[in-house]
């Protein structure tokens, strides 16, 4: 029924085995002596794992029978000011939890939904009826749901990168995503293939915001932070306070630190993955799901007899089996590759999911037979790192194999400059890239330069390749230093260049990642509205086709 596509969370490839050690399942039965004394004698893994990855800091927690029984820091965390001197995270200490935000936003609006004398929506009403301006495929128009929305159902595309490309910056204002999710192209079957899509969360945000009348971050302290006493869990986390900020682990596992930015907080993809919080609190927030299970849920795989189901912001999987299918290792590794949770135990059910944000790699385990759960942070943003350099170093060797030296480029790079709008009719698009010849141009030098959004912070080398073909390919360190989530097709990094035979002096089209988007020079700058104009029938016709498979959950 749901075949499993890519998502992203990540975990070096020693730590995928490791932490699974420390993820054995605990039945109810056992005292909670005896797994304390367990832990300390394996809890050394979570040290080794730090070492591999180049992780410097790492936090560890455990509840059972409904109690905090365990924590433990690894590593260090930076001081955040002068006169703080480096130290252990301790349980309190804040990290990012990437995805893991989903289950708050699902909570939110669960309080939201009943707030009066009747329910203000029900989780089948119609997005359409729920925001003002929602357009998508015209196919699924009139069908598709809230709950499909949350339970990543509704076989649209989740490629996120006209609103994000590093450097700990979105490219999209947050009112501005009914016009990036129009564009979304159907890749999937509506409501039979499980699709990962953080713009389906943001568009609950959208709904959030617009019943209560608060912001998601009033929404949070009001219907969640408080009630429950969660007093370390934020979208606007203190700088200067028990903050581990976000890190990079290069190729030789050497821990290059990133900006100091807190780049969720108010942004398009806030409701998707912007939450920031600690092992004490992530304990106490499974202590409340474990007290009411959620049921919404769409199946992983066909046919579902191994038990896997994605539903508002978690994953339910039956034990033993293999676990972490809503991350990267999906991609990286085949099924029998990965680790098997629960082999030695007796079987029981598993609530997880796992938080890929800019450097922050996260997951929480629930097992409801005994109340009791694991909730672990890695402070880096590398994933299987061995894996990863393998397939970035195929991808530029695939490239420069691809690059013609026998000629430079058979046209004026000026010909090429100018700014690329994904417009569509009337609509002057919501995303552009902004094509120049360096100001320090060489006469034998074939090189431009790309800027998404016009944006300084945004410029990449742009190459000749061959023909009218350019590309940008990074590294993986060039990649790990930008905050990029790692890119390996060869045709992402493209751009193709289309020139009109009539007019043969500019170039009117570029084709960026194969056919992926198909973005069109314009002369002058154009106002770039916030909302699609309608077509007669209510419905804009989405892209025939969108950029490739690089979907970045978190």
């Amino acid at each position: 029924m749901v075949p499993i596509r890519s998502t992203h969370m990540e975990a070096s490839s020693s730590s995928r085995w490791c932490f699974s050690s420390l993820l054995v399942p605990i039945d109810s039965f056992v005292s909670s002596s005896f797994i304390r004394n367990r832990l300390q004698s394996v809890i050394s893994i979570v040290d080794d794992v730090c070492k591999i990855s180049g992780a410097p800091s790492a936090s560890v927690g455990i509840l059972h029978d409904n109690k905090i029984i365990f924590t433990k820091g690894h590593g260090t965390v930076v001081g955040n000011q002068p006169n703080l001197k480096p130290r252990h995270p301790g349980p309190d200490t804040i990290y990012g939890i990437g995805s893991m935000t989903k289950s708050f936003v699902v909570a939110c609006l669960a309080k939201v939904r009943w707030e009066g004398k009747k329910a203000k929506f029900e989780w089948s009403t119609p997005m359409k009826d729920l925001i003002d301006g929602f357009n998508t495929d015209d196919r699924i128009q009139h069908l598709v749901t809230l709950s499909d929305f949350l339970s990543h159902r509704t076989g649209l595309n989740g490629d996120m990168s006209i609103a994000h490309q590093g450097d700990q910056e979105f490219l999209l204002q947050k009112d501005e995503v009914l016009p990036a999710v129009t564009i979304l192209d159907k890749v999937g079957q509506f409501r039979s293939d499980w699709i990962y899509n953080n713009w389906g969360y943001s568009l609950a945000g959208k709904v959030l915001e617009k019943y209560s009348r608060k912001s998601f971050e009033d929404c949070l302290r009001e219907y969640v932070l408080v009630p429950l006493s969660l007093h370390n869990t934020t979208t606007s986390p203190d700088p200067n306070g028990d903050f581990a900020f976000a890190h990079a682990a290069l190729d030789n596992g050497d821990i290059y630190q990133l900006p100091k930015k807190i780049p969720f907080e108010k942004s398009i993809f806030e409701t998707a993955g912007g939450i920031y919080s600690s092992v004490n609190d992530l304990l106490a927030w499974a202590k409340a799901i474990l007290a009411a299970e959620q049921s919404n849920q769409v199946p992983l795989d066909n046919p579902s007899r191994d038990h896997r189901f994605y539903g508002f912001g978690w994953v339910r999987t039956a034990l033993p089996n293999v676990v972490g299918l809503q991350g990267d290792n999906a991609e990286l590794f085949k099924r029998d590759q990965l680790p098997v949770l629960g082999s030695k135990s007796q079987p029981m059910m598993t609530y997880y999911h796992q938080g890929a944000g800019l450097g922050y790699y996260s997951a929480i385990f629930m097992f409801p037979e005994s109340n009791s759960a694991v909730v672990k942070y890695v402070e880096l943003a590398k994933g299987s790192r061995d894996q990863k350099l393998k397939l970035v170093k195929t991808m530029r060797t695939g490239i420069d194999s691809e690059r013609n030296t026998n000629y430079f480029h058979p046209r004026q790079l000026d010909l090429y400059t100018g700014r690329y709008y994904n417009s569509r009719g009337s609509w002057p698009g919501n995303f552009f890239i902004d094509i120049r010849c360096p100001k320090d141009q060489g006469e034998k030098d074939d090189c431009l330069e790309l800027r998404f959004q016009g944006r300084e912070s945004q410029l990449y080398k742009l190459r000749h390749l061959k023909d009218d073909i350019f590309e940008w390919a990074l590294d993986y360190n060039q990649q790990a230093r930008r905050a990029r989530f790692t890119v390996w097709d060869p045709e992402y990094f493209k751009i193709q260049f289309n020139f009109n035979p009539k007019r043969s002096h500019e170039a009117v089209t570029l084709n960026w990642a194969g056919n992926g988007m198909v973005l069109t020079r314009r002369e002058n700058k154009v106002h770039l509205p916030r909302n699609l104009p309608k077509l007669s029938n209510g419905v804009i016709p989405s892209l025939q086709a969108t950029l490739r498979g690089v979907v970045k959950k978190s």
